[in-house]
Protein backbone atom coordinates (compact mmCIF):
# COMPACT_ATOMS: atom_id res chain seq x y z
CA UNK A 1 0.00 0.00 0.00
CA UNK A 2 2.95 2.45 0.80
CA UNK A 3 4.27 1.23 -2.43
CA UNK A 4 1.20 2.95 -4.65
CA UNK A 5 0.89 6.01 -2.79
CA UNK A 6 4.42 6.15 -3.66
CA UNK A 7 3.39 5.54 -6.96
CA UNK A 8 0.64 7.60 -7.20
CA UNK A 9 2.91 11.01 -5.98
CA UNK A 10 5.29 10.19 -8.38
CA UNK A 11 2.99 10.04 -11.09
CA UNK A 12 1.30 13.38 -9.76
CA UNK A 13 4.85 14.85 -9.62
CA UNK A 14 5.44 13.32 -13.37
CA UNK A 15 2.18 15.16 -14.65
CA UNK A 16 3.00 18.62 -12.91
CA UNK A 17 6.72 18.17 -14.40
CA UNK A 18 5.52 17.44 -17.83
CA UNK A 19 2.43 20.23 -17.77
CA UNK A 20 5.48 22.52 -16.69
CA UNK A 21 7.72 21.76 -19.27
CA UNK A 22 4.57 21.77 -22.19
CA UNK A 23 3.92 25.63 -20.69
CA UNK A 24 7.49 26.39 -20.83
CA UNK A 25 7.65 25.25 -24.70
CA UNK A 26 4.62 27.19 -25.36
CA UNK A 27 6.30 30.57 -23.91
CA UNK A 28 9.41 30.30 -25.84
CA UNK A 29 7.16 30.26 -28.85
CA UNK A 30 5.36 32.96 -28.45
CA UNK A 31 8.59 35.43 -26.91
CA UNK A 32 9.96 34.32 -30.72
CA UNK A 33 7.09 35.44 -32.18
CA UNK A 34 7.10 38.79 -30.66
CA UNK A 35 10.64 39.10 -31.30
CA UNK A 36 10.44 38.35 -35.16
CA UNK A 37 7.78 41.00 -35.06
CA UNK A 38 10.70 43.95 -34.32
CA UNK A 39 11.79 45.52 -37.47
CA UNK A 40 15.44 47.38 -38.06
CA UNK A 41 17.21 49.74 -40.44
CA UNK A 42 18.95 48.06 -43.19
CA UNK A 43 22.01 50.10 -42.33
CA UNK A 44 23.56 50.97 -39.36
CA UNK A 45 24.61 54.56 -40.88
CA UNK A 46 23.70 56.20 -43.76
CA UNK A 47 25.85 58.89 -46.22
CA UNK A 48 24.31 62.05 -48.04
CA UNK A 49 25.34 65.17 -49.77
CA UNK A 50 24.00 68.36 -49.10
CA UNK A 51 20.86 68.77 -51.32
CA UNK A 52 20.88 65.16 -51.95
CA UNK A 53 17.29 63.32 -50.38
CA UNK A 54 17.87 59.60 -49.53
CA UNK A 55 15.20 57.07 -48.49
CA UNK A 56 16.34 55.44 -45.31
CA UNK A 57 15.74 51.58 -45.32
CA UNK A 58 13.85 49.88 -42.64
CA UNK A 59 12.66 46.19 -42.46
CA UNK A 60 8.79 45.86 -40.42
CA UNK A 61 7.66 42.53 -39.64
CA UNK A 62 4.01 43.69 -38.93
CA UNK A 63 4.80 47.19 -37.70
CA UNK A 64 5.47 49.85 -40.13
CA UNK A 65 7.37 53.19 -39.26
CA UNK A 66 4.87 55.66 -37.97
CA UNK A 67 6.91 58.68 -37.06
CA UNK A 68 10.48 59.85 -37.82
CA UNK A 69 12.68 61.97 -36.10
CA UNK A 70 15.95 64.00 -36.89
CA UNK A 71 18.17 65.13 -33.80
CA UNK A 72 19.11 67.88 -36.26
CA UNK A 73 17.13 69.46 -38.66
CA UNK A 74 19.80 71.70 -39.83
CA UNK A 75 22.01 69.42 -40.38
CA UNK A 76 19.23 66.69 -41.97
CA UNK A 77 15.80 66.25 -41.72
CA UNK A 78 12.56 64.91 -42.93
CA UNK A 79 9.68 66.97 -44.67
CA UNK A 80 6.92 65.53 -42.56
CA UNK A 81 7.48 63.59 -39.44
CA UNK A 82 5.04 60.91 -40.76
CA UNK A 83 6.95 60.76 -44.16
CA UNK A 84 7.98 58.15 -45.92
CA UNK A 85 11.47 57.43 -44.39
CA UNK A 86 13.04 60.29 -46.83
CA UNK A 87 15.57 62.52 -45.32
CA UNK A 88 17.13 65.48 -46.77
CA UNK A 89 21.14 66.46 -46.35
CA UNK A 90 21.35 70.27 -46.08
CA UNK A 91 25.05 70.75 -44.37
CA UNK A 92 28.22 68.76 -43.31
CA UNK A 93 27.45 67.24 -39.87
CA UNK A 94 26.19 63.87 -37.88
CA UNK A 95 23.01 62.73 -36.40
CA UNK A 96 20.86 60.29 -34.94
CA UNK A 97 17.42 59.54 -36.73
CA UNK A 98 14.65 58.07 -34.31
CA UNK A 99 12.10 56.16 -35.56
CA UNK A 100 8.94 54.93 -33.84
CA UNK A 101 6.62 52.26 -35.88
CA UNK A 102 3.18 52.15 -35.39
CA UNK A 103 3.11 49.51 -32.26
CA UNK A 104 5.23 52.68 -30.09
CA UNK A 105 8.69 50.82 -30.77
CA UNK A 106 11.92 53.33 -31.25
CA UNK A 107 14.71 52.37 -33.49
CA UNK A 108 18.02 54.74 -34.20
CA UNK A 109 20.25 54.68 -37.04
CA UNK A 110 23.21 57.29 -38.01
CA UNK A 111 22.87 59.70 -40.81
CA UNK A 112 26.37 61.56 -41.76
CA UNK A 113 26.23 64.87 -44.69
CA UNK A 114 29.47 64.30 -45.87
CA UNK A 115 29.51 68.15 -47.65
CA UNK A 116 28.46 71.32 -47.44
CA UNK A 117 26.97 73.45 -50.02
CA UNK A 118 29.43 75.47 -52.31
CA UNK A 119 29.18 78.04 -55.17
CA UNK A 120 30.71 76.82 -58.40
CA UNK A 121 32.93 80.04 -58.45
CA UNK A 122 34.31 81.82 -55.83
CA UNK A 123 34.26 85.40 -58.02
CA UNK A 124 33.13 86.69 -60.72
CA UNK A 125 33.35 89.90 -62.98
CA UNK A 126 30.25 91.52 -64.37
CA UNK A 127 30.00 94.79 -65.99
CA UNK A 128 27.55 97.42 -64.88
CA UNK A 129 23.82 96.75 -65.37
CA UNK A 130 24.42 93.10 -66.81
CA UNK A 131 24.09 90.05 -65.54
CA UNK A 132 26.52 86.94 -64.65
CA UNK A 133 25.49 83.49 -63.34
CA UNK A 134 26.68 80.98 -60.65
CA UNK A 135 25.54 77.50 -59.89
CA UNK A 136 24.55 76.33 -56.66
CA UNK A 137 26.50 72.90 -55.55
CA UNK A 138 24.12 71.20 -52.82
CA UNK A 139 21.46 73.18 -52.23
CA UNK A 140 18.31 71.48 -51.05
CA UNK A 141 15.33 72.20 -53.37
CA UNK A 142 12.96 72.88 -50.02
CA UNK A 143 15.61 75.40 -48.22
CA UNK A 144 14.55 79.19 -49.33
CA UNK A 145 18.20 81.25 -50.62
CA UNK A 146 18.75 84.46 -48.08
CA UNK A 147 20.75 86.83 -50.58
CA UNK A 148 22.43 89.93 -48.74
CA UNK A 149 23.40 92.44 -51.58
CA UNK A 150 24.78 95.56 -51.76
CA UNK A 151 24.92 98.96 -53.65
CA UNK A 152 27.68 97.42 -56.40
CA UNK A 153 26.17 94.08 -57.34
CA UNK A 154 22.85 92.09 -56.18
CA UNK A 155 21.35 88.93 -56.52
CA UNK A 156 18.37 88.85 -59.08
CA UNK A 157 17.02 85.48 -58.69
CA UNK A 158 14.21 83.66 -57.00
CA UNK A 159 14.95 82.60 -53.30
CA UNK A 160 14.67 78.73 -54.83
CA UNK A 161 17.28 79.10 -58.05
CA UNK A 162 19.85 76.73 -57.85
CA UNK A 163 21.20 78.85 -60.51
CA UNK A 164 21.67 82.42 -59.38
CA UNK A 165 22.12 85.98 -61.51
CA UNK A 166 24.11 88.51 -60.02
CA UNK A 167 23.44 92.17 -61.33
CA UNK A 168 26.31 94.68 -61.37
CA UNK A 169 25.12 97.80 -60.05
CA UNK A 170 28.09 100.40 -60.10
CA UNK A 171 31.25 100.46 -60.79
CA UNK A 172 33.73 98.89 -57.39
CA UNK A 173 34.26 95.42 -55.64
CA UNK A 174 32.37 94.00 -53.24
CA UNK A 175 31.61 90.49 -51.81
CA UNK A 176 28.19 89.22 -51.58
CA UNK A 177 26.39 86.35 -48.81
CA UNK A 178 24.55 84.05 -50.30
CA UNK A 179 22.82 81.52 -47.46
CA UNK A 180 22.16 78.14 -48.74
CA UNK A 181 20.76 75.48 -46.58
CA UNK A 182 22.03 77.71 -42.92
CA UNK A 183 25.27 78.10 -44.95
CA UNK A 184 26.52 81.33 -45.39
CA UNK A 185 28.85 81.36 -48.39
CA UNK A 186 30.59 84.65 -50.22
CA UNK A 187 30.89 85.55 -53.37
CA UNK A 188 33.50 87.83 -54.21
CA UNK A 189 32.21 89.98 -57.62
CA UNK A 190 33.87 92.91 -59.49
CA UNK A 191 32.00 95.29 -61.78
CA UNK A 192 33.26 97.06 -64.52
CA UNK A 193 31.74 99.55 -67.00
Amino acid sequence: MLKSKKLRVLSILMAVLMVLSVFSVITAFADDDEESERGWFVKNTYTLKAGEAKKLGFVNQGHGPDTWYSSNNKIAFFKNEDSSGTIYGLKKGKITVSMWDTNGEKYTCTVKVTTNPKLSKKSITVEKGKKATVKIIGKSALVKNVYKNTNIAKVVSKKTAKKIKIKGLKKGKTTLKIKVNGVTLKLKVKVKE
